[in-house]
């Protein structure tokens, strides 16, 4: 051992390696305690959250999709729901405690990473630099910094445990430690469903480590019931996922065509792990580097190949660790496509440590001193480099700013940031954005609606009309641009037309009592107070909460002369929280 390494050595084998863990860690994070939400995608999460229809409790989260909504889209992540709910606990809908735990999953990650690189074998100097690195990289920025990633922060974490328990049991062939795996792959399962694919790194671990040697079985009373374990397990996921998820991924969202379109995937997280340049929240495809990252994949398979007396089972597993969950992360693709994003650094948090494993496998003593030469440094850059990158997370503009400034072409991108400038106040900007949005995708059906909605605020009628329209052409069934366009046709005193796109909207969805109630304005402006009523009635049979339907026909009453009955629809609207209803009863009930 070199003298010169004996200070490297003496702190990680000892607690002060976790230490130095968790101070690299918070250094590099402390920026996010100070930091809001993006309102991509943890909106909506926190939405659901702090709605009325949710218990709170933990169990409530295994009755959910992975947005903690009823609707059951796509995904189901209730161990991820159970930790938002602990964190809502904490102080409600405020950011801090969502961002603490996100840091706290990371660092007790990196701290689980050090404990299974020296379980491996590698030396524990190099286990902890590696550790660090993992925990400081800018390419994991993303995952710690943005909330709904709490999936894989959560993979990340029990994925390793599980992964060391079942390393223990295959050691000391203990029902003990057999337990302790099961509940470890079991929390990594309902955290995000990619853990299933663990045993097949388990599998190949005890093969290469212990199958043949010593007279061990592969068949024996605890194998056979750890296998049944990942079966049941795995069994009862899919069960439960059944019962919540209702909704189906649409043509090219999942599958073999999806992950076609997302080829370029694996080598771009390969060459953002080894060179972490143009980092951005919803990244894009880039000939640059995809070709970084294949350049780097066929230098690797050369070094091993030159390397290969040093190729061991280790260097196997790392390498297909790495393939198999990204390679599983690349079945899915937004419904949006290339609209929306290509893929999110946050998904190779879990495959990156099959890289780290690669590595290592090949360091010999005589590597050791260049590796660790080039990582100390490293450090201190990617320290450096994660602290202002995590700025981009502050707030939902410093995000889509920094999506957009880094040379974005996502059509999303800006549709989310006209939003959140229509929200601020800055109609001028937000329509440059959903304009930028469109130009982009030609059919964006959302950003042709909103647009509307503020011409329609500026009352420039014949510019909404014609978004309004064209998001009717893209999409026939939006009920949304029927009823925004029939509200136009109103102000503008063209009643037949109104009439014709609310019921329009109404063929389409029969069960939304806004259009009920706009049809009913329609006809009690033209006097027809009676066809109104019928129409408030159905829009209120609907929705028994609908204030401004109760008040609008309490208004048609009184104009029957039926004092009695508006006043009853008016009190009605009181009780339903419509400050009009109540000025109305106030008035009349007299």
């Amino acid at each position: 051992m070199n003298p010169e390494f004996n200070f490297l050595d003496s702190i990680s084998s000892t607690k002060v390696a976790y230490i130095v863990i968790l101070i690299f860690a918070v250094l590099v994070y402390s920026r996010t305690f100070s930091s809001g939400f993006v309102d991509f995608d943890d909106k909506q999460i926190l939405q659901n959250l702090d709605g009325a229809g949710i218990s709170r409790s933990p169990l409530d989260a295994f009755r959910r999709d992975a947005f903690l909504s009823t609707g059951g889209f796509s995904f189901y992540r209730p161990m991820q729901g159970v930790t938002y709910i602990m964190d809502y606990s904490v102080k409600g809908i405020a950011p801090v405690s969502y961002h603490v735990t996100n840091l706290g999953i990371h660092i007790l990650t990196c701290m689980g990473l050090f404990f299974l690189l020296k379980m491996l074998g590698f030396e524990r100097g190099v286990s902890l630099l590696m550790a660090v690195l993992f925990a400081v990289h800018p390419l994991f920025n993303q995952a710690v910094s943005w909330i709904p990633s709490r999936g894989d922060l959560l993979i990340g974490l029990f994925g390793i445990i599980s992964f060391i328990t079942c390393m223990k049991y295959f050691g000391k062939n203990s029902w003990l430690y057999l337990a302790a795996h099961l509940v470890a792959f079991s929390v990594a399962v309902f955290s995000k469903e990619t853990a299933i694919l663990f045993p097949i790194l388990y599998g190949l671990f005890y093969y290469f480590r212990y199958y043949g040697k010593d007279g061990v079985k592969l068949i024996d009373i605890k194998n056979i019931s750890l296998i049944a374990g990942w079966i049941l397990i795995a069994g009862f996921y899919l069960y439960m996922r059944s019962a919540v998820i209702q909704t189906s991924f649409s043509p090219g969202e999942f599958g073999m065509s999806a992950f076609l379109s997302n080829i370029w995937a694996m080598p771009e997280y390969m060459a953002k792990f080894f060179i972490p340049i143009k980092l951005s929240g919803m990244p894009e495809f880039s000939v640059l580097i995809s070709s970084i990252g294949i350049s780097i994949m066929v230098v690797m398979a050369i070094f091993a190949v030159m390397n290969r007396k040093a190729f061991n089972y280790l260097s196997f597993i790392g390498i297909v660790w790495f393939v198999l969950f990204t390679a599983v992360s690349m079945t899915y693709r937004h419904y949006h496509g290339k609209a929306a994003y290509d893929y999110l650094e946050h998904r190779a948090y879990l495959p990156s440590i099959g890289l780290i494993i690669f590595i290592l496998s090949f360091v010999t003593e005589a590597w050791k001193v260049r590796l660790v030469c080039g990582l100390v440094p490293l450090i201190f850059v990617y320290s450096a480099y994660s602290f202002v990158n995590t700025k981009k997370f502050e707030d939902p503009i410093s995000f889509y700013n920094s999506v957009i400034g880094g040379g974005s072409n996502v059509a999303c991108a800006y549709f989310n940031r006209a939003n959140i400038r229509r929200g601020m106040g800055d109609g001028k900007g937000a329509l440059e954005d959903y304009s930028k949005a469109i130009s982009i995708k030609s059919d964006y059906i959302e950003a042709y609606n909103d647009k509307g909605n503020i011409e329609l605020e500026m009352k420039e009628y014949g510019l909404a009309i014609e978004d309004y329209t064209k998001a009717i052409r893209a999409k026939p069934t939006h009920v949304g641009a029927y009823s925004n366009r029939g509200d136009i046709y109103f102000k503008m005193n063209r009643m037949e037309d109104a009439i014709a796109d609310y019921n329009r909207a109404i063929m389409i969805d029969p069960r939304y009592p806004g259009s009920y109630n706009n049809l009913g304005i329609v006809y009690a402006t033209e006097g027809n107070y009676l066809e109104a009523i019928k129409y408030f009635s159905k829009a209120i049979g609907y929705d028994n909460k609908f204030g401004n339907a109760y008040m609008n026909r309490g208004l048609a009453y009184l104009l029957l002369g039926d004092k009695q009955k508006a006043c009853g629809d008016f009190k009605l609207s009181m009780e339903c929280g419509n400050d009009a209803g109540k000025q109305l009863y106030d008035e009349y009930s007299k």
